[in-house]
């Protein structure tokens, strides 16, 4: 073989060698970085903890004794986490507020005059007042009856509800006198059960509307089939009511109709609103 095909030969082969190189990636330059922003997992954000609810709004309550077997005893004890102290006989406490606790709608009553004790539940609603009647069940226990009041009231009109607590009563009737003492009287709130109260039944305060201009006194019956006709139990001189000013009134019939020992026989006409709830006892003569 002469020099020129050698040389022919050479350059065939090193262009050959370097094809081969370059295809079999001899290239320095770094291969091109891959797209993977679509493949990244984003973390998902912490949920956000739920704000603990607000507690409901205190409850007003008031207790009323009017256990006539207890009569002699002062009732003291708790509602809810109210303490309740020293209340006498045909009295009332003060509106104490209770917390119910949260997601709750009532509060324990733990009351006690004397030897005798009761334990109730109260139904609760935020900010609505509630009066508490203790009255003497069988062999002198005591009992209690819880009211919703209402602190709002309609304007120009009284309004009120009665409640049975006189023992040795099993029904009685609230009137306006009739013309004499025996006469029959108009019915204001009839056939009211020992232990009960009565007004309008639709109504959970039992709130109704009372025409009392110039009336001024009302009488307590032992109830009848024809109401305001049966015996005689007391009438009560009422005092000055302004009528031209809203009341809800609870007027509640307390003392013992039979039996011994005596207790005087009295109507307390307690306000609900807008006054704090006082009571005035009024004897039933």
């Amino acid at each position: 073989m002469n020099s020129s095909a050698r040389i022919v030969l050479l350059v065939g082969l090193l262009s050959v060698s370097l094809v081969v190189a370059y295809g079999c990636g001899g290239s320095d330059e770094p291969p091109p970085e891959e797209d993977t922003a679509g493949d990244e997992v984003v973390a998902e954000p912490e949920p956000e903890p739920e704000p603990e609810p607000e507690p409901p709004a205190p409850s007003p309550v008031r207790v009323l004794h009017a256990a006539a077997a207890s009569a002699t005893a002062a009732v003291a004890g708790t509602a809810g986490d109210a303490e309740i102290a020293d209340v006498a006989f045909a009295t009332a406490s003060a509106y104490t507020p209770v917390a119910p606790g949260v997601g709750e709608s009532t509060a324990a009553v733990s009351l006690a005059a004397g030897e005798a004790n009761v334990e109730h539940t109260a139904t609760l609603s935020p900010g609505v007042p509630t009066t508490v009647v203790l009255y003497s069940g069988e062999g002198g226990a005591l009992a209690a009856l819880a009211l919703p009041d209402e602190a709002g009231t309609v304007t120009g009109q009284a309004r009120g509800r009665f409640v049975n607590a006189m023992l040795g009563a099993e029904t009685l009737d609230l009137c306006m006198p009739g013309a004499s003492r025996r006469a029959a009287g108009r019915p204001i709130i009839a056939g009211v059960a020992y232990g009960d109260f009565g007004g309008i039944p639709a109504f959970p305060s039992r709130y109704q509307p009372m025409n009392l201009a110039g009336v001024e006194s009302v009488q307590v019956r032992v109830g009848a089939s024809n109401p305001c006709s049966g015996a005689v139990v007391g009438t009560a001189a009422l005092p000055p009511i302004d009528i031209n000013v809203a009341h809800n009134l609870t007027i509640v019939a307390v003392g013992r109709r039979s039996g011994r020992p005596a207790v005087p026989r009295q109507l307390l006409v307690c306000e609900d609103a807008p006054a704090a709830g006082t009571c005035a006892p009024l004897p039933l003569q």
